[in-house]
């Protein structure tokens, strides 16, 4: 299975998405700090996926998949965030994300974005 980086700087939605990744028989790395999924994703050579939160201080999600693009382009992303805007998600296409998914989500939702950037 696949190796998973989560970011998101709420516990609650951070252990949320473990649980279904991980049920999923992915192993999972949750941070809820922008700066440590960075350096992870320098030095974690297996990372298959990273699905991040945008709104995050002092490091944004932006700046994690700006910096992701940088280290490993070819490196998959999935985001999901409570905001939605057409200029955000654009950017965040930009960028690189493969899904854009909003909050509250879906478990399913979920399920299926992570099939189709994994295949």
């Amino acid at each position: 299975m696949a190796r998973v980086l989560i970011v998101d700087d709420e516990e609650t939605v951070l252990e949320t998405l473990r649980i279904l990744v991980e049920c999923d028989g992915h192993e999972v790395i949750g941070v809820t700090d922008g700066s440590k999924a960075i350096d992870i994703i320098r030095d974690d050579p297996m990372l298959d996926l990273v699905l991040t939160d945008l709104r995050m201080s002092p490091v944004s999600g932006m700046d994690v998949m700006r910096e992701a693009k940088k280290i490993k382009p070819d490196l998959r992303i999935i985001v999901i965030s409570a905001f939605c805007d057409t200029q955000t998600i654009g950017e965040a296409q930009n960028l690189g994300c493969t899904t854009y998914l909003k909050k509250p989500f879906n478990i399913s939702q979920v399920q299926e974005a992570i099939k189709s950037a994994l295949s």
